[in-house]
């Protein structure tokens, strides 16, 4: 398994508070996992529990292939925006699929500006997507929203989601000084 995004930025509960990007009227998750994610939590303001991760990311960073995968669907849905659906074909993922009863998983990654080529096989670590601020991310910092799941498309209280942690590890997730540079570039902060 690889990361989902080229560049690897992981959201720190200390950055919520920090972040002040002009335009921005809601930070995003009001709490942070040790892997920065997120998954399961109630977010600020809201009601309901986060479905995936979300990962910091400048507009336009690369989304790879957390695996060998299959195009399954790119297009609009509600809330999540620009998305691109694929099915994941790696031992590792077919081993957690078959524990939860579902023949394969799926993931979905949210908020993008474009897709690679749709129809297609993708060898692990090969660019699928680039990150944008489609659905409701444009009142957040940008950032990829990242889900593993057991359906391919969401469906309203379809509890489908798995958490990506149990599928990637916290090998890929650890925080940098450098990535924490970077991100306090990104939003002008000291």
């Amino acid at each position: 398994m690889v990361s989902p995004l080229e560049t690897m930025i992981i959201r720190r509960a200390e950055l919520d508070s920090l972040v002040t990007t002009a335009g921005v009227t809601s930070k995003l998750n009001s709490a942070a996992s040790p892997l920065g994610g997120t998954f399961g939590m109630v977010r600020s303001g809201g009601h309901k529990a986060h479905t995936g991760w979300d990962l910091y990311a400048a507009v336009g960073t690369r989304c790879r292939a957390v695996c060998g995968c299959m195009f399954e669907f790119s297009g609009s849905i509600s809330g999540y925006g620009n998305v691109l659906v694929v099915k994941l074909l790696d031992p590792d993922s077919l081993a957690v699929a078959k524990r939860y009863g579902v023949a394969n998983l799926y993931a979905l990654y949210g908020h993008i500006s474009s897709t690679s080529a749709a129809r297609a096989s993708f060898m692990p670590g090969a660019p699928v997507a680039l990150s944008g601020r489609s659905g409701n991310a444009g009142n957040t910092p940008p950032h990829l929203h990242f889900e593993v799941r057991k359906t391919p498309l969401p469906r309203l209280g379809d509890h489908a989601t798995i958490d990506p942690a149990e599928l990637l590890g916290s090998q890929y997730f650890v925080s940098r000084s450098d990535d924490e540079k970077l991100v306090k570039t990104m939003y002008g902060l000291k």
